[in-house]
């Protein structure tokens, strides 16, 4: 049997793009569940809650936005922008809200089980630290807050704090964590 982390690392990176590419219909849905979102936001939200570990084209998500317009679960809206023509925003309707929802019952809240916990528990490598606790604990608080803070400028279309705020998030506040 081959353990080596060469051989491993190899069958991972052939397996996670699939797992991936499968999570793309989720985070979409998720995010224009509350309010409708313009494809740089959802794009935004996307890379930061699944901690970059994945992202999607644009391509991509178009090819997802006019498949889930066919199927009823979207519309969208045409809005004026700052930098250039107009945007569309998309936003899930009635028919997706009930899909999203029914999805989440099926195949999400499975992960919240006793049973999955217990699967959890005995994979876990090791106990996490004291510090590696506080440092999630600071994350969480210090992603809400960014997050809370992008959406008011999103809906107040305050596109310039957005396009301000973004990068310094991505840049300075994890070193500031680590400290």
């Amino acid at each position: 049997m081959k353990s080596d982390t060469s051989y491993i690392k190899l069958i991972l990176t052939s397996w996670e793009p699939t797992f991936h590419k499968g999570q793309m219909t989720y985070w979409i849905l998720v995010d224009i569940k509350e309010s409708p979102k313009s494809l740089e936001v959802i794009q935004t939200f996307i890379s930061y809650a699944i901690r970059e570990i994945i992202s999607y084209n644009e391509q991509s998500i178009y090819k997802g936005y006019k498949k889930y317009y066919d199927v009823e679960l979207i519309d969208f809206e045409l809005r004026v922008s700052e930098r250039g023509p107009q945007r569309k925003y998309y936003r899930l309707i009635g028919l997706g809200k009930m899909v999203l929802n029914k999805f989440i019952e099926r195949n999400i809240v499975i992960f919240r089980t006793e049973s999955f916990s217990k699967i959890l528990k005995k994979v876990r490598m090791k106990r996490i630290t004291k510090y590696q606790f506080q440092y999630a604990a600071t994350s969480i608080f210090l992603t809400t807050v960014f997050f809370l803070l992008l959406n008011t400028f999103v809906n107040n279309r305050e596109w310039k704090s957005v396009i301000v705020l973004a990068p310094l998030w991505f840049k300075y506040v994890p070193e500031w964590i680590a400290q």
